[in-house]
């Protein structure tokens, strides 16, 4: 079992279940911090989508910080057609350069230049920011719940915590990679909420930020809602994780490969 893999690489084989990492993630105990209200916003772009349920006010919540407004609209301002309060359009924080045999040495094969390509794309951009160091905890949340879309960009591989972290206080996670497995898969509809950029579409010049200014409020408000039907299927705390493991290993052992 392992968490978040890619089919083309060695660590991953047939028998294999992936699932999700452990994320201590403080989040709203109610579904009231995390709903929305379906046509509460209007704009243009590409894309559309319902969510489930009945509409519910927007608002998220990580330690008691309310953002949404009092028309309970998702809060950006990032050109997606309406306003609100959220400050980036999306946001990656974590090492750019790999720096293991010393000081000044940069491993040129770490995150395929990947990372490296966006943050020198990106440099200084109002909407799209990467940082390089996490200050704190608390920092990192508060940026990623400030943020519409989370970059969930590989390093040595996509083993990375970043998809729960991001769903966990309903940022879009907008996965950059080629042949990914997430977690559950077979249980969870991600293509409802998670966004999939091939790596050669990530590193042009643009091009991602163009991705995700075209998606619509309607699809935005959709994406979080969706989010927040699966989310306990990630979260160790939620009795649904250990049915979809429970479910994923049986499905292993009565069609042995």
């Amino acid at each position: 079992m392992s968490p978040v893999n890619q089919n083309n690489t060695r660590c991953r084989r047939p028998q294999d279940i992936v699932i999700p990492p452990y994320v201590n993630v403080k989040i709203s105990a109610s579904d009231s911090g995390w709903g929305y209200r379906s046509g509460s916003v209007s704009g243009s772009g590409s894309g559309s989508g319902s969510g489930p349920g009945p509409s519910r006010t927007a608002v998220l919540t990580f330690e008691g910080l309310d953002n949404s407004d009092k028309e309970g609209r998702i809060p950006h301002k990032l050109g997606l057609g309406f306003e609100g309060r959220k400050k980036h359009l999306a946001y990656f924080s974590g090492s750019i350069h790999w720096t293991s045999k010393g000081p000044g040495y940069m491993d040129p094969l770490y995150s395929w230049g990947i990372r490296q390509v966006l943050q020198s794309l990106y440099l200084g951009d109002p909407d799209v920011r990467i940082q390089s160091t996490r200050r704190s905890k608390n920092d990192y949340y508060q940026h990623i719940m400030n943020s519409v879309f989370c970059l969930d960009i590989p390093g040595w591989a996509t083993w990375t915590p970043r998809l729960q972290e991001s769903m966990s206080v309903g940022c879009i996670p907008v996965i950059i990679g080629n042949d990914t497995d997430l977690p559950f898969q077979d249980y969870i509809e991600y293509d409802k909420f998670v966004l999939c950029v091939s790596e050669r579409d990530a590193i042009k010049p643009g091009q991602l930020k163009r991705i995700l200014q075209a998606i619509n409020p309607e699809r935005i408000n959709s994406m979080i809602s969706w989010m927040s039907v699966y989310r306990d299927g990630i979260l160790y705390d939620r009795d649904e994780l250990y049915h979809h493991l429970v479910r994923s290993l049986q499905k292993s052992l009565s069609h042995p490969r």
